[in-house]
């Protein structure tokens, strides 16, 4: 007699089942497959780095910060004395971007620099008749550094793609300031500050205002 679809299959002693059983167990093992995969590619886009720091102390501190990717990259440093509260955010979930915030009642020495790549699309148009995409490219900077005795010094930076930052001072001392872009276009400017000052400077290249 031959065996029904629900009935086992004896071979050599053994209990073969079914070939409607093994098809189930693929597909089961398929879907869990696809299932761990669609996990991956939503987890992956949520993942980031991130480094935050916060200071109070009547010593010294001394902090910097760095980092890079095919957008560009950006450095800083301060070093404080006597009573000083720092605060630090660094990260790359929406392009690299720093924070910090230096508030003392000593000396603080700062210095900060960023570079970035610039690409902006259009059409140029070659004839009446024919127009065609159009790429160009060129790079932004920003740079500060200085010195002051006791008040607060900001800045932030944000780089890809474009290059957008912010620098303020309050207190009394140094500053040396700049930034530009070049490409297509070239935009430039720099500047310095002595004495009692309360400075804001902002720059935004190769980003929507």
């Amino acid at each position: 007699m031959r065996p029904t679809l629900s009935e086992p299959v004896l071979r050599h002693g053994l209990i073969r089942l079914p070939f409607w059983h093994d098809h189930l167990l693929f597909e089961g093992r398929e879907r869990g497959l696809l299932a761990a995969l669609l996990c991956l590619l939503l987890a992956g886009p949520l993942c980031a780095d991130l480094v935050a720091t916060s200071i109070s102390t009547d010593g010294s501190v001394m902090l910097k910060t760095c980092g890079s990717d095919e957008n560009g990259s950006f450095v800083s440093r301060v070093l404080s004395r006597d009573e000083s509260m720092v605060s630090r955010t660094a990260g790359d979930e929406s392009g690299l971007d720093e924070e910090l915030t230096v508030r003392s009642s000593g000396p603080t020495l700062f210095s900060g620099y960023a570079d970035a790549l610039l690409s902006t699309s259009g059409i140029k148009t070659i004839c009446a008749l024919l127009d065609t995409p159009h790429e160009t490219k060129g790079s932004a900077e920003a740079y500060a550094s200085g010195i002051i005795l006791g008040g607060e010094y900001t800045s932030s930076q944000t780089i890809g793609p474009g290059l957008s930052g912010m620098t303020a001072v309050n207190g009394t001392g140094l500053l040396v300031l700049g930034s530009g872009a070049e490409g297509n276009r070239t935009l430039r400017a720099a500047g310095f500050v002595s004495g009692n000052m309360s400075v804001q400077d902002m720059v935004k290249y190769g980003v929507k205002i």
